[in-house]
């Protein structure tokens, strides 16, 4: 994959230890912002899944979308985030 790679951005162990991927390839004249989260064993996908769906909206929303809820999401995407596991 060509592009701006950061393969190896941590968060402390404060904030669970997480390891993501985060690549910038270029994609039909713009980029494209790619985020990989890598789950430890212990990680519930139910858990954590949800909370980048809110995020990621909720980034959306910054260019012209509204502002979701996180009580919103929580409790559809959790079983949807378990079956990916």
């Amino acid at each position: 994959m060509r592009g701006t790679a950061s393969p190896d951005v941590r968060t402390d162990e404060a904030a669970g230890g997480w390891r993501f991927e985060v690549t910038v390839p270029p994609s039909d004249g713009g980029t494209v912002l790619q985020l990989v989260h890598h789950l430890t064993g212990d990680a519930d996908p139910r858990e954590v899944g949800p909370g980048w769906e809110y995020y990621l909206d909720n980034l959306a929303a910054r260019h012209g979308r509204p502002l979701v809820s996180f009580d919103d999401y929580y409790a559809a995407q959790r079983e949807y985030d378990a079956s990916l596991a």
